[in-house]
Protein backbone atom coordinates (compact mmCIF):
# COMPACT_ATOMS: atom_id res chain seq x y z
CA UNK A 1 0.00 0.00 0.00
CA UNK A 2 1.07 3.54 -0.77
CA UNK A 3 2.51 5.10 2.54
CA UNK A 4 0.49 8.18 1.97
CA UNK A 5 -2.86 6.37 1.49
CA UNK A 6 -1.78 4.28 4.48
CA UNK A 7 -1.51 7.24 6.74
CA UNK A 8 -4.83 8.63 5.80
CA UNK A 9 -7.07 5.83 6.21
CA UNK A 10 -4.92 4.66 9.43
CA UNK A 11 -4.22 7.02 12.48
CA UNK A 12 -2.69 4.10 14.00
CA UNK A 13 -0.04 4.13 11.02
CA UNK A 14 1.40 7.93 11.97
CA UNK A 15 0.86 7.74 16.25
CA UNK A 16 2.39 4.25 16.51
CA UNK A 17 5.48 4.05 13.56
CA UNK A 18 6.01 7.16 11.19
CA UNK A 19 9.50 8.50 12.38
CA UNK A 20 9.75 6.29 15.58
CA UNK A 21 12.85 3.95 14.47
CA UNK A 22 14.05 6.77 12.66
CA UNK A 23 13.67 10.15 14.22
CA UNK A 24 12.98 12.88 11.11
CA UNK A 25 15.58 15.44 12.86
CA UNK A 26 17.97 12.93 12.64
CA UNK A 27 20.39 14.43 10.19
CA UNK A 28 19.43 17.15 6.77
CA UNK A 29 18.82 13.42 5.01
CA UNK A 30 15.90 12.56 7.04
CA UNK A 31 14.81 16.00 7.42
CA UNK A 32 14.21 16.50 3.62
CA UNK A 33 12.16 13.16 3.17
CA UNK A 34 10.36 14.29 6.20
CA UNK A 35 9.57 17.43 4.42
CA UNK A 36 9.44 16.58 0.12
CA UNK A 37 8.79 12.79 0.22
CA UNK A 38 7.82 11.78 -2.74
CA UNK A 39 6.14 8.23 -2.13
CA UNK A 40 6.87 5.25 -0.04
CA UNK A 41 5.25 1.80 0.97
CA UNK A 42 3.45 0.68 4.28
CA UNK A 43 3.97 -3.16 4.44
CA UNK A 44 1.78 -4.80 7.28
CA UNK A 45 1.86 -8.96 7.61
CA UNK A 46 -0.77 -9.27 10.18
CA UNK A 47 -0.43 -11.41 13.34
CA UNK A 48 -0.20 -14.84 13.48
CA UNK A 49 0.36 -15.03 10.31
CA UNK A 50 2.54 -16.58 7.64
CA UNK A 51 2.82 -15.31 4.19
CA UNK A 52 4.36 -18.10 2.21
CA UNK A 53 4.53 -16.15 -1.03
CA UNK A 54 7.42 -13.15 -0.64
CA UNK A 55 5.53 -9.89 -0.43
CA UNK A 56 6.94 -7.22 -3.17
CA UNK A 57 7.78 -3.58 -3.65
CA UNK A 58 8.83 -1.41 -6.22
CA UNK A 59 10.49 2.31 -6.45
CA UNK A 60 11.34 3.57 -9.97
CA UNK A 61 13.28 6.78 -10.92
CA UNK A 62 12.63 7.51 -14.07
CA UNK A 63 13.26 11.29 -14.28
CA UNK A 64 16.62 12.91 -15.21
CA UNK A 65 18.00 14.51 -12.44
CA UNK A 66 14.92 13.44 -10.06
CA UNK A 67 16.01 13.02 -6.45
CA UNK A 68 13.45 10.41 -5.37
CA UNK A 69 12.86 11.11 -1.82
CA UNK A 70 10.93 7.66 0.03
CA UNK A 71 9.73 6.92 3.48
CA UNK A 72 8.49 3.34 3.58
CA UNK A 73 7.35 1.22 6.84
CA UNK A 74 7.31 -2.25 7.52
CA UNK A 75 5.77 -3.82 10.45
CA UNK A 76 5.83 -7.83 10.92
CA UNK A 77 3.09 -7.78 13.85
CA UNK A 78 3.39 -11.05 16.71
CA UNK A 79 3.99 -14.10 15.69
CA UNK A 80 3.83 -12.81 11.58
CA UNK A 81 6.34 -14.63 9.46
CA UNK A 82 7.12 -13.32 5.88
CA UNK A 83 9.47 -12.32 3.32
CA UNK A 84 10.24 -9.01 1.56
CA UNK A 85 11.42 -8.31 -1.87
CA UNK A 86 11.95 -4.80 -2.59
CA UNK A 87 13.42 -3.55 -5.55
CA UNK A 88 14.56 0.24 -6.78
CA UNK A 89 15.97 1.09 -10.09
CA UNK A 90 16.38 3.46 -12.10
CA UNK A 91 15.45 3.66 -15.71
CA UNK A 92 18.48 2.94 -18.25
CA UNK A 93 18.48 5.86 -20.12
CA UNK A 94 17.75 8.45 -17.05
CA UNK A 95 21.24 9.69 -15.53
CA UNK A 96 22.12 11.94 -12.79
CA UNK A 97 19.41 10.64 -10.21
CA UNK A 98 19.88 10.44 -6.54
CA UNK A 99 17.93 8.17 -3.98
CA UNK A 100 17.17 9.07 -0.90
CA UNK A 101 15.15 5.91 1.26
CA UNK A 102 13.79 5.83 4.80
CA UNK A 103 12.84 2.77 5.78
CA UNK A 104 11.20 1.80 9.12
CA UNK A 105 10.82 -1.70 10.29
CA UNK A 106 8.84 -2.79 13.46
CA UNK A 107 9.28 -6.90 13.98
CA UNK A 108 7.00 -7.56 16.94
CA UNK A 109 7.19 -10.12 19.43
CA UNK A 110 8.12 -13.73 17.81
CA UNK A 111 7.84 -12.72 14.52
CA UNK A 112 10.16 -13.34 11.58
CA UNK A 113 11.02 -10.56 8.64
CA UNK A 114 13.16 -11.73 5.91
CA UNK A 115 14.29 -8.33 4.10
CA UNK A 116 15.96 -8.76 0.43
CA UNK A 117 16.82 -5.20 -0.82
CA UNK A 118 17.98 -5.30 -4.82
CA UNK A 119 18.95 -1.68 -6.23
CA UNK A 120 20.01 -1.35 -9.90
CA UNK A 121 21.05 2.30 -10.18
CA UNK A 122 22.91 3.85 -12.56
CA UNK A 123 26.37 4.65 -12.48
CA UNK A 124 26.06 8.62 -12.18
CA UNK A 125 23.39 7.74 -8.65
CA UNK A 126 23.78 9.19 -5.48
CA UNK A 127 22.12 6.69 -3.03
CA UNK A 128 21.47 7.17 0.73
CA UNK A 129 19.42 4.24 2.09
CA UNK A 130 18.46 4.71 5.58
CA UNK A 131 17.20 1.89 7.56
CA UNK A 132 16.67 1.39 11.10
CA UNK A 133 14.76 -1.67 12.74
CA UNK A 134 12.97 -2.19 15.96
CA UNK A 135 12.22 -5.68 17.06
CA UNK A 136 10.98 -7.25 19.84
CA UNK A 137 11.62 -9.88 22.30
CA UNK A 138 11.85 -13.52 20.34
CA UNK A 139 11.36 -11.57 16.71
CA UNK A 140 13.72 -11.79 14.41
CA UNK A 141 15.28 -10.16 11.22
CA UNK A 142 17.17 -10.93 8.61
CA UNK A 143 18.52 -8.30 5.66
CA UNK A 144 19.92 -8.98 2.47
CA UNK A 145 21.08 -6.16 0.90
CA UNK A 146 21.97 -6.31 -2.83
CA UNK A 147 23.46 -3.09 -5.19
CA UNK A 148 23.77 -4.74 -9.30
CA UNK A 149 26.14 -2.25 -10.06
CA UNK A 150 28.76 0.50 -8.96
CA UNK A 151 27.08 3.66 -8.47
CA UNK A 152 28.70 7.25 -8.07
CA UNK A 153 28.38 7.61 -4.46
CA UNK A 154 26.58 4.68 -1.79
CA UNK A 155 25.93 5.69 2.14
CA UNK A 156 24.18 3.78 3.98
CA UNK A 157 24.93 4.79 7.75
CA UNK A 158 24.54 8.83 7.85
Amino acid sequence: MDIKAAMQKYTWVNEDYVWKAVPRETDMLTRKVWEYYTGGYFLRIIRNSEVTVPLQACLMITQKDLEQKVHNIIVAEENSKAHVIAGCLQHPEVRGAAHIGVTEIYVKRGATLNLTMVHNWAEDTFVRPISAVVIENGGTFISNYICLKPVRNLQMYP
